[in-house]
């Protein structure tokens, strides 16, 4: 299984933030090598997820929707299940819900004119979660999405949602803290949901 060094290396093939990509690939191979007792059960759901097959990627609202053909719905769920909780979402897999402990949704109503437009722009999501919000920038037109999360579950998350999509959006998510981003950080469009939270 490999978590992000495709993605990675895809996603970093861009003049500005390829600058950042050896810092970023330093640090999240130190995160993943840690002593934690569920990475086998989290891994194991990531290869179950990855065999199966791809599908779209659009909005349903409220739900990040994955229309994928011929997937064995109860072998997804099982793995799915690996994961839990799920913080951020929801999203939806064909007519299965994947229902989180909060609907960010109804918080990206909320902070959606604050932060566009992001077409074409380059976004640091910074304390980014399992990526819900991650991938609905890249969804609005955003040319790169970095998410930062350091809890390594989330990127679990994230990486079982990615790989169900057929065509990636140009989202990635790694597990490093914002304090660890090189200074390039002064050039992205940053999005930090601290800061945001004090317009409300």
């Amino acid at each position: 299984m490999n978590l992000f060094l495709d993605d990675l290396l895809i996603f970093f093939d861009d003049l500005l933030l390829n600058k950042i990509s050896k810092k970023c690939l330093e640090i999240s191979n130190q995160a993943f090598q840690v002593n934690n007792g569920n990475i086998p059960k989290w891994s194991q759901a990531i290869d179950t997820i990855d065999a199966l097959p791809k599908g779209k990627v659009a909005l349903k609202q409220p739900y990040i929707s994955i229309n994928q053909d011929g997937i064995d719905s109860e072998l997804l769920m099982e793995a799915l299940h690996k994961l839990i909780p799920w913080r951020k979402g929801p999203f939806m897999i064909n007519d299965l819900a994947l229902e989180s402990e909060w609907n960010g949704d109804m918080k990206w109503q909320r902070i959606t004119k604050y932060i566009k437009p992001l077409k074409n722009k380059r976004v640091l999501d910074v304390g980014a979660g399992n990526g819900y919000f991650t991938l609905r920038m890249a969804m609005e037109g955003a040319k790169r999405v970095l998410g930062i999360e350091p809890f390594l579950l989330f990127n679990y998350q994230f990486r079982a949602i990615k790989s169900m999509i057929k065509s990636p959006l140009n989202a990635l998510l790694l597990p490093v803290k914002l304090e660890d981003i090189p200074k390039i950080q002064d050039q992205l469009e940053q999005i930090d949901y601290k800061q945001i939270r004090k317009i409300f």
